[in-house]
């Protein structure tokens, strides 16, 4: 149980632990200006990475179902007139949101970089 738990979360405990030795090497040359700056850049690419899985996750949740283009002025092309199926386009965005691999890849980096960033700076 404990193996399947460790083999599921290895991105985030290497990321912790990657982050944490790091962090300790300014540390022990006695470089607080160093720790601080670095904390901050742990946090701010934690929080893009956290930004980065929610645009995918809204990417898969078929956000621009359903949309069409718009005629612009000074645009000779005829657009079909097609009527969009609402039944069909309801049922995409209705559906539960789903995390993928790349999703949940970037969640277990951010999490980990926030949480020592945050750590780091107390």
């Amino acid at each position: 149980m404990l193996s399947r738990l460790i083999n599921q979360f290895k991105i985030m405990l290497i990321t912790t632990g990657g982050a944490i030795l790091i962090a300790l090497i300014p540390l022990l040359m006695h470089k607080l200006s160093l720790v601080v700056m670095l904390s901050n850049v742990y946090f701010m690419v934690g929080l893009f990475m956290l930004v980065v899985s929610a645009f995918i996750m809204i990417l898969g949740g078929h956000l621009f179902t359903g949309w069409h283009r718009v005629r612009r002025r000074g645009d000779n092309a005829e657009l079909p007139d097609e009527q969009v199926p609402a039944r069909k386009v309801g049922r995409l965005k209705n559906a539960p949101i789903r995390v993928s691999r790349s999703a949940n890849f970037c969640l277990q980096i951010s999490i980990p970089l926030i949480i020592v960033g945050i750590l780091i700076t107390i």
